[in-house]
Parts: structure tokens; C-alpha cells; sequence
């Protein structure tokens, strides 16, 4: 069926065998012959058949009808290569059965099919109402095998790409295949870039005519590569540093918008540039810099811009928006606070065109205050172009034709004042610089400089290229600031997003729109070559069974505007010569040298000298009043060296490199003077950028614009499918529709997705082919018999090398490779706790071990610094005991003696009276005898006495707890600390007896009231018992205290 429906779209003669096949014609894929085998033979097409009740799509003949196709009925089947129709109108027809008239309609709900290639019939028709059907319900994004189509609905569709739609797409870390979306483009690029499927480097090429959404396109995919890319700023930095980063990569869209895109006819916001941006990214994945690569702005708008076309935006926003203080700084206003009316400016109605895009100008500030310009910074840029309008202004005036031409001073010198002021240069150097020129002839080795007057019109042309070359230098100036504060100086991959203007075909065409439709001639090849030509071709490399579909190739095209001897080869011849260019002479030469089908005289109605280029999109019409002139894109040295000379620093600065630049090629000599052509450099800066892409892995999204008068749910067909044709949109569903879009070699699918195996399939499963097959039957199914079949209408084939896979089987395999990582890391992990929580155990227990070890050595160490305490409490409780026993002996035994000599004292005063009166020989007296409690008791007495602390040990010796006996003798020292002095006599002595007595008494009483308390009490009062509570707590001061746990 594929081969029945499938339709050729394309509006460029194809060759054969070396002759133009017509347009119902197609070329059939030769197949490969093997030695020794005859030449299959050709392939026929099968025969377009219809039959009676039929539901066909016919062409519409009416061209002023925005429906291409209509809806019909086939009623009869003629026999003359006409068929019968009836139209939904009831008109019945006959129509020629060819594919361009007739096309067969499918069965489809066309506005739930998003893919396509699931159409049931696969041509224009059914692609285009499925497209309409969906764009009036508010789906504009369909895919296209490969590709993204994304129509722009010139309104907001709530939701469509807010922050929810950045998390659906992101959801669970995978590329989803569901939905279409600018969005699902961006996160299947991050994907491959994160994953490493393939190159790690990724292209989204964003292409399509101008006003069709393009910058719109780009500015969502940056939106949601920043996004999801960011880190997670652990150190809780506020703001987070990523967060700077994705604000300056944002920010630098409306600066460069601002500065880089104008309004054309087409569109009121068109790029007039084009860039690649290079979002760069670290081995984590995580954005940390962005690059930014321009290519051929166009200067030229700045000087002139067509009907209905306007002026770079930033010069609005300064005029329309700017502060009163601020234009009249800038000379913006008259003396009287009237508007000044510029000429670079166009004019509509009494206002320039392009305010429609007002209230804009503080958010350019904003975004050129984020990315690091500091207020001195947009001072300057503001005066630059304040001061690039004033020179549009200056006028130059002759008084006959040939005379030597002046600068108007009644209109041109308030201009030329602020122009000088504000850009810091001489008057009368700029004045001189504009009305001659300077010419320097060579003669032997001498060179003469003499300078030659100007015509107005050169003057004009000289005004308006010292114009250029500023805004130029400023541009390129703006560019490498956001490049120094963006850029990462190390990361690892990246993600491109060319933003690139669109085909263009104009009323007037010159060399921006032969430089614009080149590029797009070039990205077309790239697309047919690494998609189209290269896909086929790789299938029938690999043995793939495969129905070879036509396609047009636009290498012819591009030979014949940069081949050897081409367009731009005698563009660059012409700049070479340097005389004078005739548009006339040159059209001739061009169209006598470059013989090729895709080059041809302009149409008869064109006034002026002209050529047609047959392009891939269509046929433009190239002016060539003035191509030459701007090829060569003349700046003279002089005007360099004035603006060099200015007292602005921020001019000299950006003028720099371009006089080095001049310097450098004028050392070269005239052999670098054909690359300093416009052409040369811009050929040669594409070409690097096709080098980028061609080392990407590419991902395409074509943007297409419903209708030429950009109004919001309007759907012009017939403007649409002229778009589809352009981008090869309709060869791309019908490759895709039968094609495999993603492959692998066999030895990476083994090595990525063997492990979604059984553990005991894995060994032994022979050659790496086998290993394929064996994977890929495991996970989708499948008979081995069906592989490769002729029809290929399996799901997958397996080349000589390669494996084929249908669209969404990868990112299946993705998600099961993903599950069976998950699985594996929960495994690790459950190991790794049993691991971690049986060394925590052991580690419990010998920390359980030794801490009831030191428990046990404290407690036991403890109980010995009190058993010690308690023996010396004991042993000082016993000596007061016994000195007290003792005292109170002594005390009784001396008043028994006292009383006793007393008695006998008297008995003898009593005697020696008696004496007196009859005296006697006196007999001896007896000595007296001295009683002691010790010697009364006992000669000797046995107490516990206290040994040395002992050095704490963990088991203490089973010694230390015997008691040791002291003896205590009347000629021992302590007995006679224990015996107080028994030879008191007198008064004294009787005072220490009642005082001892008294005291005694004091004790029976404290020990009868308070009982054992008291008497603990009063004994702890004793001076021998407070030095034992010293020692003890001296003790457990060095020892430490006890700790029960």
C-alpha cells in the first residue's frame, strides 16, 4: 500500500539516465547487480485503480479557493484514463486519473492522529486535513516520522507551554513518544545527550518560511533545556549560581531580538540574522554555559528598508520609549520638544512603523542589566545609536551635476552636531572623510595619495557605510559580551539550536535573500542527505529489505549557485576586477557561463536586469542592480581611521577589529580580496556550521505558517502545502511510515540490553547477531522465519551489521533497561544494608562488652576507695573511743587518789599534831601508786588498723581485705597518744576533771534525746573525724566520681 499512496511533492525536474523526466514521472531505484547474475529487471508501479463508491480527495481547480483538495465520491471508472466524481457539492465531475488531480481518502479520526504516518492513506490530501483538523482544535503540533510540524497559531494557547507542560514532558526522566510537542523534541535531544545514545552532541534545526515561529520555537526549547537541566543548588544559595546562569542564557533573546530582528512584510518580528546556539553541559548533564554564533546580519535594512517594512526595534524602542531626559541627552527631540523624524527611520501615518511592538524597552534594560552590562555599558550603546540615526540625517548638496558636493549645512547641522557628539569625532574630519575620497596610486616602488571630490550619491553611499560598519561592530560587540559572560571555559557535550531565517522571495530580491535561501538550500541537503539519501542508502547496505520511495535531491541547485563556476564564483570574479559593474553585462555573463536547469532569464514583466533561481521551495527572481556593489561591501580605510580617532572610548573599542581586520588584508595584497567578499565569508561560515551539524545527532522541527496575513484561526491550504513541499515534509512521513528511524550496531545493543536477559540465557548464546535476535525475541516477540522479509512490515530487521528498530521501540528498550537498573540498585542496595546493619551489630556488642568490662573495673575500684574510707572512719572512731575510755579512767583513778591523800594528809597533820604534843620517830610512807585503764584492763589490745590505699587494679588482691592488728603498749608511741597526762595536780587538774565531766554528761544527754543520729553527729563533729571525711573526699576527687549506667 505504501508504494500505492505514496505521493512525489516537489517542484524540481528530476533527471534520469540523463534526460528531464516529466512531472507524473519518478525514479525508480536500480537495484544491485551481483556478478554472474542477470540485471533484475525494471520496477513497475502498480496500476491506480478506482472503483465505484470510492471516497477519493480531488484537486481543486478554483486557485482563488484557499482549499486545495476536495471531498468526492467516485460514481463511474472510465475507460479513457478519466474517472466519474461526485463532489459533497452534488456536482459530478470527470477528473484524469493522474496524482496531482486524484488521491484516494483514507478512514481517519484526522483529529486524534498525531503521528503522520499512522494515516491509512499517505499523501498530500490526508496530511493536510489532518493538520487543518488539528489546528482548529488548538493542535498545532503534529509529528512527522523524524520530524516536528508546528503550524503557528498567531495567539496564546493557555497552557501550552507553561511550567506543567515542562514536567509532563519531563516526567520520570524519559523521552515520551506521546504527545507532540516543541517540548518533547527538547527533552528527547536531553535524553540522548544524557544517556549517551549515539553522538552525545545534539542539533535541533529549527527551519521554515519567515513569520512561521521559528525564534518563538527556540526561545521553548531554551526555556525547557534551562529548565530541567539546572542543578539542585545543594549548598542553598539564594539566588542559586545555575539560576544566574539560566537568567543570562534567557536574557540574551531579547537583547539580540531587539537588536537583530525588524518587521517585514511577511512578519513584524522577522530574524534578520541567524544563530546557533550552543547550550553546554557538564558530564552530570547540568547546563552551565551557552555560546552564541551569528551569521550575515542584515546591514543593509539599516540604511533601507522596503515598503511596509521597518527598521531594526531597538531604534523604535529608544525613540518611542526612552525618558524625556534621556532623548533630549540623545538629540531625540527638537529645541521646542517635538519628535526629530529620521531617515533610516520609515515613516506611516506620522509615526514610524514597528511601534507595535512597544513597551518592550524597559525589558530589554532589565535583560541587559541581568547578563552583566552595567549602566555605563547601555549609556554607551544608546548614544551609539542615537548617534548612527543622526547620521542618516546629514544631506549632501551640489550645484551642478559633476561639481564637487558639500554637506547641506541649513539642514544637516544640528545632525551632524549630536552625531559628533554623541560618537566623540571631529566634524570637520567627518565632513571631509564624507565628501572625498582618498585614492593611492602606485608607480614602481613610489605611491601617490591625492584625494578625489564625491558625488552626492557616493557621499550618500559613504554616510550610509560609516552607518553600517558602526551598527555592524556594535552587533558583534554584543555578541562576545554575552558569549564572556555566558560560555563555560570546560564542559563536556552540548545541545544546538539553530534559529535560522527562512526562505524568502520578495518583490525585490537581492543579495540578503540569495545569501538566506542558499543557507536554507544548504540545511535542505542536510536533510535529505543525513535522513533521506543516507537512510536509504544505508538499508540497502545493510541487506534491509526495504520499498525505495523517490525523493528530489537539491544538490543541482546548490552546484549551480557555489559549484566551480556558479553564482557566486562570478559574483566573486566581478569583485576581483574592481571597475565599475554593469547589472546588465553581468546577468549576460552569468547566464552565458552557468548552463543549468535551475538557472534561467528573469520573467518578462521584470523592469529591471535580473536572474531566477529554481530553488528548492520555489522559483525567486534576483535583482542584479547593486548585487555587485554589496558582495563586495566596500569600507574605506579613511573612514576607519575618523572613527578611530574619536575621544569615545566605547567607539575606538568596537571599531577595533575591524580596522585590524583591514590592515591585515591589505598586507595580504589582492590575492585575499576575493575573501573579503560578502559571499566568500558568509560561504565559509555556513560551511563550519554544516561541519557542526553533520557531527550532531540531528532532530528536526519545520515550522509552517497557516496563512500569509498572520491571522489567528485561519488555515490556508494551498499556502500550506506549498510549505510541506518545501520541507520535504511529505517524503519524510513516507519514509519514516516504512522506515526504521532508529539503529544500532549489534555489538552496542548486546552490550546496552543484554542484561534485560535471564541470567542463564546470557552465556552460551553464540555470535553477536545471535545475541540480537535472542534479545530483541525476548523483550517484543517475533518468529526468526519472519526476519527480513520482503514486505518489511516486521518490527525490526537486522542488517549485516546494524539492528533496525520502528519508531518507539528504543525508547521502550530505554525504559526496561531503566527498570532492570533499578532493580539492580535495589539489590545492591538491600546487600549493602544486610552488610551495614551486621557490622553495626558487632559493633553494638563489642561496644556492649567493653562498656560492662569498664563498668565492672569502675564498681569494683570503687567499693575498694570506700572499703578504705570506711577502715580509716573506723579506725579514727576507735582511737577517740578509747581516748575517751581512757580519759575518763584516769579522771576516776585520780580523784580515788586525791581523796586518798587527802584522807592521809589529814590523818597525818592529824599525827604530827600528836607528834607535837609527843613526839615519835615517823614511819615510811608507802609510794603512791599510779593507775593507768590499759594496764588495768590489759597489758595489751588488739584493734583493726587501716592499711595504705592501695594503687586501684581491676582485681583487687584477696590480702588487702585482712585486717592487721596493732598492739599498743605502755612504751609505744600511740599508747601514749592514747593515754592523755595523768600528773595534773591543783586546781587545774580538778577544772579538767569537771570540765570532762560535764562533757560526758553533754554526750549521755545528746545519745538519750537524740539517740544514734545524735550521737553520729556529734561523734563526725570531732577534729579526728573530719580529717577522715578529708581523706575520703580527697580520695574520690582524684579517683573520679562513680558512674552507674
Amino acid at each position: 500500500m505504501a508504494g500505492i499512496l505514496r505521493e512525489r511533492h516537489s517542484n524540481v525536474p528530476l533527471i534520469q539516465d540523463g534526460r528531464k523526466l516529466k512531472s507524473h514521472e519518478t525514479i525508480e531505484k536500480k537495484p544491485t547487480k551481483k556478478k554472474g547474475e542477470a540485471p533484475a529487471p525494471p520496477v513497475k508501479r502498480p496500476k491506480r485503480c478506482f472503483h465505484e463508491g470510492m471516497r477519493v480527495w480531488v484537486a481543486n481547480s478554483n486557485t482563488a479557493d484557499q482549499c486545495r483538495w476536495l471531498r468526492a465520491t467516485v460514481t463511474a471508472s472510465g475507460k479513457n484514463g478519466k474517472v466519474g466524481v461526485r463532489l459533497e457539492s452534488g456536482e459530478v465531475i470527470e477528473v484524469s486519473r493522474r496524482e496531482d488531480s486524484l488521491l484516494l481518502a483514507g478512514n481517519n479520526n484526522y483529529a486524534e492522529v498525531d503521528d503522520l504516518t499512522n494515516l491509512s492513506s499517505l499523501n498530500e490530501a490526508e496530511v493536510l486535513e489532518s493538520l487543518e483538523c488539528r489546528f482548529q482544535n488548538g493542535q498545532i503540533c503534529s509529528k512527522a516520522g523524524i520530524t516536528l510540524v508546528s503550524l503557528n497559531p498567531f495567539k496564546e494557547i493557555p497552557g501550552l507551554y507553561d511550567d506543567t507542560a515542562v514536567q509532563r514532558c519531563h516526567q520520570d526522566g524519559t523521552s515520551k513518544t506521546d504527545a507532540p510537542h516543541v517540548f518533547a523534541v527538547a527533552e528527547k535531544a536531553f535524553s540522548s545527550l544524557r544517556y549517551a545514545i549515539g553522538s552525545p552532541n545534539q542539533s535541533i534545526i529549527v527551519s521554515g518560511e519567515s513569520g512561521a515561529g521559528k525564534t518563538w520555537n527556540t526561545r521553548c526549547l531554551m526555556k525547557y533545556l534551562t529548565s530541567v537541566a539546572l542543578y539542585k543548588n545543594p549548598g542553598g544559595f539564594s539566588p542559586p549560581p545555575v539560576k544566574c546562569i539560566e537568567r543570562r542564557i534567557l536574557d540574551s533573546n531579547p537583547i539580540l531580538e531587539a537588536f537583530g530582528n525588524a518587521g517585514t512584510a511577511r512578519n513584524h518580528n522577522s530574524s534578520r540574522f541567524g544563530k546557533y546556539i550552543q547550550l553546554q553541559f557538564d558530564r552530570g548533564s547540568h547546563i552551565i554555559g551557552a555560546s552564541i554564533q551569528t551569521y550575515l546580519l542584515e546591514k543593509t535594512r539599516l540604511v533601507h528598508q522596503a515598503d511596509g517594512e521597518t527598521n531594526f526595534h531597538i531604534f523604535y524602542q529608544i525613540v518611542k520609549e526612552a525618558t524625556e531626559e534621556q532623548r533630549a541627552e540623545w538629540g531625540l527631540t527638537t529645541h521646542t520638544g517635538d519628535d526629530v523624524i529620521f531617515a533610516y527611520l520609515p515613516l506611516d501615518d506620522g509615526g514610524p512603523q514597528g511601534a507595535n511592538e512597544n513597551q518592550v524597552f524597559s525589558r530589554t534594560q532589565q535583560a541587559m542589566e541581568n547578563v552583566g552590562m552595567t549602566h555605563m555599558h547601555q549609556e554607551h550603546i544608546f548614544q551609539v545609536l542615537s548617534g548612527i540615526l543622526h547620521l542618516g540625517n546629514l544631506e549632501f548638496t551640489c550645484d551642478e551635476e559633476f561639481d564637487p558636493c558639500e554637506l547641506d549645512e541649513e539642514v544637516s547641522r544640528d545632525s551632524l552636531e549630536h552625531a559628533c557628539r554623541l560618537l566623540g569625532l571631529d566634524p570637520t574630519s567627518l565632513t571631509t572623510s564624507l565628501i572625498y575620497r582618498r585614492i593611492t596610486a602606485s608607480h614602481n616602488k613610489r605611491q601617490s595619495v591625492f584625494m578625489k571630490p564625491c558625488s552626492v550619491e557616493e557621499s550618500g553611499v559613504r554616510r550610509d557605510c560609516v552607518s553600517k560598519v558602526i551598527y555592524a561592530r556594535l552587533f558583534d560587540w554584543l555578541v562576545a559580551f554575552l558569549n564572556k559572560h555566558t560560555s563555560a571555559n570546560q564542559w563536556h557535550a552540548f545541545i544546538g539550536l539553530l534559529d535560522i531565517y527562512g526562505f524568502e522571495s520578495f518583490a525585490s530580491n537581492s543579495l540578503e535573500q540569495l545569501c538566506i535561501n542558499y543557507a536554507n538550500e544548504k540545511l535542505q541537503q542536510h536533510f535529505v542527505t543525513h535522513f533521506l539519501r543516507a537512510q536509504q542508502e544505508e538499508y540497502e547496505k545493510e541487506g534491509i529489505s526495504w520499498d525505495f520511495c523517490t525523493f528530489s535531491d537539491n544538490q543541482p541547485c546548490l552546484e549551480t549557485i557555489e559549484g566551480k563556476l556558479s553564482v557566486f564564483s562570478l559574483m566573486n570574479e566581478e569583485c576581483r576586477l574592481n571597475r565599475q559593474s554593469d547589472p546588465t553585462s553581468f546577468e549576460d555573463k552569468l547566464l552565458a557561463a552557468v548552463e543549468s536547469p535551475f538557472l534561467t532569464k528573469a520573467p518578462m514583466g521584470h523592469q529591471q536586469s535580473a536572474f531566477t533561481i529554481k530553488h528548492f521551495a520555489g522559483m525567486v527572481t534576483y535583482d542584479s542592480h547593486g548585487l555587485i556593489e554589496k558582495t563586495k561591501d566596500p569600507i574605506p580605510m579613511e573612514l576607519i581611521e575618523v572613527l578611530m580617532a574619536s575621544t569615545n572610548q566605547f567607539v575606538t573599542k568596537i571599531i577595533q577589529p575591524e580596522q585590524e581586520r583591514l590592515q591585515e588584508l591589505q598586507s595580504k595584497g589582492s590575492k585575499s580580496k576575493v575573501n573579503m567578499t560578502v559571499v566568500s565569508r558568509f560561504k565559509e561560515s555556513l560551511g563550519s556550521l554544516m561541519n557542526t551539524l553533520t557531527s550532531t545527532t540531528p532532530h528536526y522541527i519545520r515550522c509552517i505558517k497557516p496563512n500569509q496575513q498572520c491571522q489567528p484561526d485561519l488555515f490556508d491550504s494551498r499556502f500550506v502545502a506549498s510549505q510541506l513541499r518545501a520541507c520535504g515534509v511529505l517524503e519524510t512521513v513516507a519514509i519514516s511510515a516504512a522506515g526504521f528511524p532508529s539503529k544500532l550496531s549489534h555489538a552496542d545493543f548486546c552490550q546496552r540490553y543484554s542484561m534485560l536477559l535471564p541470567r542463564k540465557d546470557r552465556n552460551g548464546m553464540g555470535s553477536v547477531r545471535d545475541r540480537c535476535r535472542l534479545i530483541y525475541r525476548s523483550l517484543f516477540g517475533g518468529d526468526d522465519d519472519k526476519e527480513n522479509q520482503a514486505d518489511s512490515s516486521s518490527a525490526q530487521q537486522l542488517g549485516k551489521t546494524k539492528i533496525f528498530l520502528r519508531e518507539g521501540q528504543l525508547e521502550y528498550l530505554e525504559s526496561q533497561r531503566l527498570k532492570k537498573l533499578s532493580q539492580c540498585a535495589n539489590i545492591i542496595q538491600r546487600a549493602w544494608r544486610l552488610h551495614r546493619a551486621l557490622v553495626l551489630g558487632e559493633r553494638e556488642w563489642a561496644a556492649s562488652v567493653i562498656q560492662a568490662g569498664y563498668r565492672g573495673w569502675r564498681v569494683r575500684n570503687a567499693i575498694k576507695i570506700m572499703d578504705h574510707a570506711a577502715r580509716v572512719i573506723q579506725h579514727a572512731m576507735l582511737d577517740y573511743l578509747f581516748k575517751k575510755r581512757q580519759e575518763r579512767l584516769d579522771a576516776s583513778d585520780y580523784e580515788d587518789d586525791y581523796e586518798e591523800a587527802y584522807v592521809e594528809d589529814i590523818e597525818e597533820e592529824e599525827q604530827q599534831e600528836e607528834k607535837v604534843d609527843s613526839p615519835s620517830i615517823p614511819a615510811p610512807k608507802p609510794p603512791r601508786k599510779s593507775v593507768h585503764f590499759a594496764s588495768n584492763l590489759t597489758t595489751v589490745r588488739e584493734i583493726y588498723s587501716p592499711s595504705p590505699v592501695p594503687t586501684p587494679t581491676l582485681t583487687p588482691s584477696p590480702q588487702d581485705l585482712v585486717p592487721k592488728k596493732i598492739v599498743f603498749t605502755e612504751n609505744s608511741p600511740d599508747f601514749k597518744s592514747l593515754s592523755p597526762v595523768s600528773y595534773h595536780h591543783g586546781n587545774k587538774g580538778v577544772d579538767r576533771k569537771d570540765e570532762e565531766k560535764e562533757e560526758e554528761r553533754e554526750m549521755k544527754e545528746s545519745e538519750d534525746e537524740g539517740g544514734v543520729i545524735a550521737t553520729v553527729t556529734n561523734i563526725l563533729k570531732k577534729p579526728a573525724v573530719e580529717i577522715a571525711l578529708a581523706g575520703l573526699v580527697t580520695t574520690l576527687l582524684i579517683t573520679g566520681p562513680l558512674r552507674w549506667s
